[in-house]
């Protein structure tokens, strides 16, 4: 699902599968939006699955500290684990400085998924308090 269809779902709050935080400056401009949520289906994993940070607050922290407040609130949920799958490409470079600067680790990749020659890149966070590693299958 792309992040123009999770958007209305998070907004909706209609279930812990789709859910949105967003980041404001003093003057109440938006400064950042994340979607994020529990997945259907699994025991105990969540997911990132979109970011933006607007150009004018790039570089300022915001986006990492969206991404480490997702991690917070899905744990608090019950995730004992967070994904996010993020293509390889240069457009999205700096997606993967942010991920690592807010504790996610990429454990594969694969490859030509996106299109010919660009990977998918997955990535993965365990929630303070969860130092276990478990797997939602465990």
């Amino acid at each position: 699902m792309r992040a123009v269809e999770i958007a209305p779902l998070a907004a909706a709050r209609a279930s812990d599968e789709y859910q949105g935080l967003v980041a404001y400056d003093d003057a109440s401009r938006v400064l950042g939006v994340a979607l994020f949520g529990m997945i259907a289906g699994s025991v105990g994993t969540g997911a990132l699955y979109a970011i933006a940070v607007a150009p004018d607050a790039s570089r300022r922290g915001v986006g990492t500290l969206l991404v480490r407040q997702v991690v917070q609130t899905l744990g608090a949920a019950g995730a004992r684990l967070v994904v996010a799958e993020w293509p390889d490409d240069e457009r999205v470079a700096p997606v993967a400085s942010l991920l690592a600067g807010a504790e996610f680790t990429e454990v594969g990749r694969v490859p030509d998924l996106v299109r010919d020659d660009v990977a998918l890149r997955l990535w993965r966070a365990t929630p303070k308090g969860n130092s276990s590693g478990a797997h939602a299958d465990s």
